[in-house]
């Protein structure tokens, strides 16, 4: 509000223009770094997680007979491939209709590492595409990058 005084006394107030150069946008850049855990009730049973990434999630299976991960475990259901700048080799993590998985393999270069990359043997494969909620299971890992990817 602006107010005009002469002599001391208010004599006009108004409400100055406002212009809006650019409209704010509401966006999640960090998290907080304290850590809180949750347990997640599923069909095989309760999983206590510590974040909550929407990843857009693909699946794979043995090509030309190389089933060997980038870390030399045998794919199959249950290994899961990420960036592991985001998610270092040995995290665990839950997918609703997968089950958990653990990062064993890398994949091709992306522009964006939120993606997850599900693990089958030629036998079960199942295939997938499309944005889900990834769930990081615990334990906490002890360098957490509060930063969020692509922020």
């Amino acid at each position: 509000m602006r107010v005009r005084y002469e002599n001391g006394i208010a004599v006009e107030r108004s409400q100055p223009e406002t212009v809006v150069t650019k409209a704010p946008v509401n966006k999640i850049i960090s998290y907080g770094t304290k850590v809180v855990t949750h347990t997640l009730d599923t069909p095989d049973g309760p999983v206590t997680y510590w974040r909550v990434l929407r990843m857009y999630v693909t699946s794979y299976h043995p090509v030309d007979g190389d089933n060997t991960t980038a870390t030399g475990y045998t794919l199959q259901k249950g290994v899961v491939g990420a960036d592991i700048h985001l998610l270092p080799y040995g995290s665990k993590v839950y997918v609703a209709g997968y089950g958990v998985g653990e990062v064993q393999d890398t994949g091709p270069s992306r522009a964006n590492s939120l993606w997850l990359d599900l693990g089958y043997s030629e036998d079960d494969y199942r295939g997938w595409y499309g944005y889900h909620d990834v769930y990081l299971l615990t334990p906490v890992p002890p360098n957490i990058d509060y930063t969020l990817p692509g922020s």
